[in-house]
């Protein structure tokens, strides 16, 4: 079962990552999102530093997710594009999901 709901097209965030053994990342986490039924990985859009100098955060912008399907999705984090050296692995860590505006009401969201 999935940790956690990925709503198509908005920001997924949220994601810390760390070396276990307290010592510093020396550098920026390969992060993605592996859809195996479809065989797709994405890339999460933005990995930053923290202020600790020894985490990242990382997060898959609405312009990623909107090019999701509704499937599961492993969470795969590399050391660098390469994907040769895995730092974490958690299966069915997303499920991505649809949300539809509510039957009979209106986003109003225009300025008057």
């Amino acid at each position: 079962m999935a940790r956690e709901l990925l709503f198509l097209g908005s920001d997924f965030a949220g994601l810390n990552f760390y070396n276990e053994d307290g010592t510093p990342m020396t550098d920026a986490p390969y992060v993605t999102l592996h859809n195996v039924e479809e065989g797709e990985y994405f890339v999460a859009d933005v990995v930053q530093a923290n202020e600790d100098g020894a985490t990242y955060d990382a997060a898959f912008t609405a312009a990623v997710t909107s090019r999701m399907s509704p499937r599961l999705y492993n969470l795969e984090v590399f050391t660098d594009s390469t994907m040769t050296t895995m730092l974490r692995y958690i299966a069915e860590y997303a499920i991505g999901t649809i949300v539809s505006p509510t039957p009979g009401q209106v986003n109003d969201s225009s300025e008057v």
